[in-house]
């Protein structure tokens, strides 16, 4: 087990040996990038260049006038439903 662990150490450190300090910051910082990112803000996340949030059309459907109206005739409804009830 150990030499299992000294030759994944040593792997490890062999391929950051060719890096320079700045390949190296961007290899650490483009993997703690990646974390959570598949459901965050950026659709590929190969590409950390592109860090955008995703469109959310949930605020399309809130603005959507059929939604309003929609809105608007359920609660007549169930207000009308209520008072019949009085």
């Amino acid at each position: 087990m150990l030499e299992s662990l000294r030759d994944s150490i040593s792997t490890n450190l062999n391929y950051f040996k060719d890096l320079t300090s700045e390949e190296i910051t961007n290899e650490r910082k483009n993997k703690f990038l990646k974390i959570g990112r598949n459901q965050g803000f950026i659709s590929n996340s190969e590409d950390l260049s592109t860090l955008t949030i995703k469109n959310n059309n949930f605020d399309k459907i809130l603005k959507s006038k059929k939604v309003l109206i929609g809105s608007i005739i359920t609660g007549l409804v169930l207000l009308v439903a209520i008072f019949s009830l009085i």
